[in-house]
């Protein structure tokens, strides 16, 4: 297998499954491991060919330094997992080592705009793709960011300044459009036919029934933690919260400390 590793703070788990879905629309049939239940494999685990594996890489006690990845994502680096890591530059240490294993014949692929980011891959040797929103100079660069009211957003992808494709996804926020970008840029780095790359069934990451997505004004948002903060660097950009716990999804963030929001039920 090609070790295909999925690192960072945050968006493992989505940007893992995204790059599973675009390698299997791509016939290719990884083996898959990720950290969340892939409706579309039936669980957390597919076990395919020998060409790939799919798989994420935290960083909890340096765990990820075990791994000798052919092609490694890195799609953000912030503090967590303050129990074991000192502060931010041992979080930055640790991620740059993780990047020195990356196979000298492979590809890292990183999110640009996130400045940690860029004292790593000043750092290395290994071949280094980027893929932003912001920064003007990336490989891949999101533009025409468009987001509907029911929680689907599109989006071209600037190949180096050159239009490459639209994609669309069921699922809201700049979060995601990052993600995604980040799993078509490694599918593209691999070869992969840009077809499977744009169809929207890769993408086709549905909310689970009972899910409430909101319209929120960040002027509304009490204890709003960093992560949610750049996901609302658009006023009025959609969230979501999983109804049966009663917080905003992936982010611990409680409903009553929110006011004014105009929810859409998915039956």
């Amino acid at each position: 297998d090609l070790p295909l590793a999925v690192a960072g703070t945050h968006g493992k788990t989505t940007t893992t499954s995204m790059l599973s879905l675009i390698l299997l629309a791509a016939k290719v049939d990884p083996t898959i491991l990720v950290g969340g239940e892939l409706p579309q494999i039936g669980g957390n685990l597919h076990i395919g060919d020998e060409k790939y594996l799919v798989f994420e890489a935290c960083e909890y006690v340096e765990s990820f330094l075990n791994f000798r990845p052919f092609l490694s994502i890195i799609t953000n680096i912030e503090e967590d997992h303050l129990d074991y890591f000192v502060n931010l530059s041992h979080i930055i240490t640790s991620f740059e080592k993780f990047a020195r294993l990356n196979s000298p014949d492979g590809t890292i692929i990183v999110c640009s705009d996130d400045k940690n980011i860029h004292t790593i891959v000043q750092n290395i040797e290994q071949k280094v793709l980027k893929y932003a929103i912001d920064d003007k100079k990336a490989d891949f660069k999101a533009e025409n960011i468009k987001e509907t009211s029911d929680g689907k957003t599109s989006y071209d992808i600037m190949l180096r300044g050159e239009y490459f494709a639209t994609i669309n996804l069921n699922v809201p926020g700049r979060h995601n459009v990052l993600n995604s970008l980040g799993a078509a840029l490694a599918a593209y780095s691999l070869g992969i036919d840009k077809e499977a790359i744009k169809r929207f069934e890769c993408y086709n990451l549905e909310y689970p029934k009972g899910c409430i997505i909101a319209k929120v004004n960040m002027i509304d948002c009490v204890n709003v933690d960093e992560a949610l903060r750049k996901n609302l660097k658009n006023r009025n950009e959609l969230v979501y919260r999983g109804i049966q716990d009663r917080n905003w999804h992936g982010y611990g963030f409680k409903l009553e400390n929110v006011k004014n929001i105009k929810p859409i039920y998915v039956n």
